[in-house]
């Protein structure tokens, strides 16, 4: 082959990239446009989170069109309705050869719309995925080639922070025009741009007013012998140890309070304590009535293993129940992930 040719044939592979990357850019500011102008209407909705979303997407062998896999980085944006429902829009590239070739000569770029159901909302979600898929591929010194399909699958999701998680799910994908199953792994880091906050809880019942009462006689001040004793004071000692997101490790900076409860309980061996584990409103009920009680547990242990005999301490666990701050915010959620310890000595302790 002359200089020419090759230089043609260059050209030409330079200008389909090209082609390509102009493509891709029209697609995702297509995707970001389309996600915001529904966002007006996700705003009336419940829940409404909006995550930032790139990742990775594997498919297997097509053999419909003799091609090897690919691994394609992808990019979407995605919301939360009603609590558990996730849709998404992502948009991919990566690059393949045919089977059996050498190096990459087709680009592969596809726009896939998913649809995800949470089985639960804890740390660690499994959920149910479905997705619509457009391919588009671009052959090096060949026509181009359009492809649907459909795909589902399943998955599971690790919650990090209320910003933060990664998704993985592995699906079959059903290739329409040529009636063929291909797996799919997709893992995708999800950033949440805002954070669901809870919805507001009911203020306590005002009390009612007391009726008013007469004003009671005066009172003749007693002689003062006949002033009575003033009463002892109990010993107490009242601590809150704050936790981590889905944590039941406590923190270092509480490790200096731990060990004033010990030196207390140590101090009046007829002293006991009370511990009561709380948690933020992230994750289902049943969950955090078992994470609050497992945060008591974790406090009581190391008490134990500082020689505290187990049977001075009781636990209990109030779940997401009393919060102690708002619920909407980071700092507030980190305040309500606590346990309260409460330790009283006996008034006939020397």
């Amino acid at each position: 082959m002359s200089v020419g040719p090759l230089k043609r044939h260059a050209t030409a592979v330079s200008r389909n990239r090209m082609a390509m990357i102009k493509s891709a850019v029209v697609l995702l500011i297509a995707l970001v446009s389309t996600c915001l102008a529904c966002d007006a209407v996700a705003e009336s909705l419940p829940s409404g989170e909006l995550s930032l979303i790139p990742g990775l997407v594997v498919l297997g062998k097509d053999r419909g069109r003799d091609l090897n896999g690919v691994a394609a980085a992808s990019l979407g944006i995605g919301r939360t309705f009603y609590d558990r429902i996730d849709l998404s829009l992502h948009a991919a590239y990566g690059e393949t050869s045919a089977r059996g070739q050498g190096g990459p000569d087709v680009d592969v770029m596809s726009l896939r719309l998913d649809t995800r159901y949470r089985l639960a909302r804890n740390a660690l979600d499994p959920f149910l995925v479905g997705g619509l898929h457009h391919s588009r591929y671009r052959f090096s010194g060949a026509s181009n080639d359009n492809g649907m399909a459909l795909s589902f699958g399943a998955g599971v999701q690790r919650v990090i922070s209320d910003h933060i998680s990664v998704a993985f799910d592995a699906r079959g994908q059903f290739d329409l025009d040529e009636s063929r199953f291909r797996p799919v792994a997709t893992l995708g880091l999800r950033y949440v741009m805002n954070p669901r906050a809870s919805a507001p809880r009911r203020p306590p019942a005002p009390e009612a007013a007391a009726p008013p009462t007469a004003d009671p006689p005066a009172a003749v001040p007693p002689s003062p012998l006949a002033l009575a004793p003033q009463a002892a004071q109990t010993p107490r000692l009242e601590l809150v140890f704050e936790f981590e997101f889905d944590s039941k490790t406590l923190r270092r900076a509480h490790r200096d309070d731990l060990e004033r409860m010990v030196r207390f309980m140590r101090r009046h061996p007829d002293a006991t304590a009370r511990l009561e584990g709380h948690t933020d409103d992230r994750g289902s009920r049943t969950y955090n009535q078992t994470l609050s009680e497992g945060r008591a547990h974790a406090v009581r242990d190391h008490l134990v293993a500082a020689g505290i005999d187990i049977s001075r301490i009781t636990t209990v666990g109030r779940g997401e129940q009393q919060p102690v701050a708002s619920n909407d915010t980071e700092a507030g959620r980190q305040r309500n992930r606590r346990v309260v310890a409460i330790t009283v000595g006996a008034l006939n302790e020397e």
